[in-house]
């Protein structure tokens, strides 16, 4: 195991293999065994030769193309497509490479490079342009505030209570084979005025910022 994975001092770069067979030395060592190693090898951080991504050009032909090989046939092709939709979509994708989404960007960042920090969210970025704002600015981004986060909580109301009276009536059985395009209609015709109000007040608060 050890001339296998870590003799070189360069361990393939797999966190799991790379664990498995620590633990395989490790134990040997705990149990004193006659072994010919170099501890330091079996023990993080490794020197791994970092490995060399694809582009998307380059990984162009081993995409899945399902106009060959159907899911039931079981055929070469088959199995190709479906290896290839699990590293880029699939639980692979997610699980073990790690991107969580439907793309594979892999983040190539050697050891000796700064440490990557994600981008600001969304909130930070508005609390800083909200931060340069002229005191104009400021009090129109405040009446847009007041005025968004009143219609937020108006419409919310509106639509619990909606529900709720048609649980109390007993309609709401005859609701839930209903498609969201047809509940947002029977929504809109029942919207009480000042909600509207408060959408029109919202959209005509942002306009005005907007040309500043």
């Amino acid at each position: 195991m050890y001339d296998r994975v870590f003799a070189s001092g360069t361990p393939p770069p797999h966190i799991l293999l790379r664990d498995y067979a620590r633990g395989v030395v490790e134990r040997a060592l705990s149990l004193r065994s006659a072994i010919d190693v170099i501890p330091d090898r079996i023990r993080p951080p490794y020197k791994s030769t970092w490995p060399t991504i694809p582009t998307d050009e380059e990984i162009k032909p081993l995409l899945p193309d399902w106009s060959k090989g159907s899911h039931d046939s079981r055929e070469l092709e088959w199995a190709r497509n479906r290896i290839g939709n699990s590293v880029m979509d699939d639980d692979f994708a997610r699980y073990v490479i790690g991107t969580n989404s439907s793309s594979t960007n892999f983040l190539s960042l050697r050891l000796a490079d700064p440490v990557w920090k994600p981008p600001p969210s969304v909130e930070d970025q508005l609390r800083a342009l909200v931060s340069e704002f002229s005191p104009e600015e400021r009090k129109l981004w405040e009446e847009f505030e007041s005025t968004d986060k009143a219609h937020t909580v108006a419409s919310w109301t509106f639509v619990n209570d909606w529900f709720a009276q048609r649980e109390k009536d007993g309609s709401s059985g005859s609701l839930a084979g209903s498609d969201a395009e047809s509940v947002g209609q029977e929504l809109e015709k029942t919207r009480p005025p000042e909600i509207t109000a408060l959408e029109k007040k919202r959209k005509n608060n942002l306009g005005k910022l907007s040309r500043w």
